[in-house]
């Protein structure tokens, strides 16, 4: 353990990477994991922190691992992304993260725009801290683990992906767009007046000749003043970008012939008629 000496002269706990690989579960309750960008920038990038379902962020416990010569504007900003997770998760990330030796030196790459922090006041050896920042490859790295940790907790697993699309981290290998082998419906509109929403079905019909592999994802683009109120997420890779999508019930995909639907909830303030384009992408990779 190491000491980092703050703007104040006070003396912050720097702690390697195996400091935080042998916390127990019960250590873990309180860690915090923070990830900022600190690189130039036009406007500012909302910070992530990733905390135990029991604990609350807490982004001053960050300041004093702050190194000299790094800005952290963004970190400045009461406007943060929670992904509260549970401890397996937590223990997940740090044994994935753990595999990165780009990561685990600690070091901050000379042309660095990503901060990867973790904090923890409760740690058997006291308060500890990490820090590195990373550059491009590191960076994606970084992320594709951290995600694949979190993948019990999807709400976490959209957010985070929507935070790092913004930052180019996401891989590039986009599902495959198999709309030319479906056929793609929208109908049955009504207002549902418990909730102010209007619903319809959109019905998805394989009309190819080949099984079309899960996981199904169906991608809207409602017209303006439309949007979709049960999304499962938003493209970041597919085509077009930014457009609300639906994850399909398909596990085992959609053979030829086969036909399956899925409610879809509209805000329409305007009232104007339900009108959207449609497109299905099928098979791993990035949306």
């Amino acid at each position: 353990m190491s000491c980092l000496v703050v703007a104040d002269t006070t003396c912050a706990a720097v702690c390697p990477y195996s400091a935080f690989d042998e916390m127990t579960p019960s250590d873990l309750a309180t860690l915090q994991v923070k990830l900022s960008y600190v690189g130039p920038q036009l406007a500012s990038v909302t910070t992530v922190i990733i905390t135990s379902t029991s604990s609350t962020p807490d982004m001053a416990l960050f300041v004093p691992y702050r190194r000299i010569g790094w800005e952290y504007v963004n970190d400045e900003s009461a406007d943060v992304i929670a992904l509260p997770v549970p401890i397996i998760a937590l223990d997940g990330l740090i044994a994935r993260v753990g595999t990165l030796p780009e990561v685990t030196s600690g070091e901050a790459e000379s042309l660095g725009t990503l901060s990867f922090m973790m904090v923890n006041l409760n740690s058997p050896i006291g308060p500890c801290g990490f820090e590195a920042i990373l550059e491009g490859p590191a960076s994606r790295d970084l992320f594709r683990e951290i995600r694949t940790a979190l993948t019990a907790s999807p709400d976490a697993v959209e957010k985070l992906s929507q935070w790092a699309c913004g930052l180019d981290l996401m891989p590039t290998t986009v599902a495959t767009d198999v709309t030319s082998s479906v056929a793609i419906k929208i109908g049955g509109v009504r207002l549902d007046r418990s909730d102010g929403t209007f619903v319809a079905w959109a019905s998805i019909r394989n009309n190819g000749s080949t099984l079309l592999s899960p996981p199904l994802a169906l991608v809207l683009k409602p017209a303006t003043n439309l949007s979709v109120a049960n999304a499962s997420g938003y493209t970041c890779r597919a085509s077009p970008p930014s457009q609300p999508y639906l994850m399909l019930s398909t596990p085992s995909g959609l053979a030829p012939g086969a036909e399956t639907r899925i409610l879809v909830r509209f805000l329409n303030p305007s009232l104007i008629p339900i009108a959207t384009t449609t497109r299905l992408y099928s098979g791993t990779g990035e949306l």
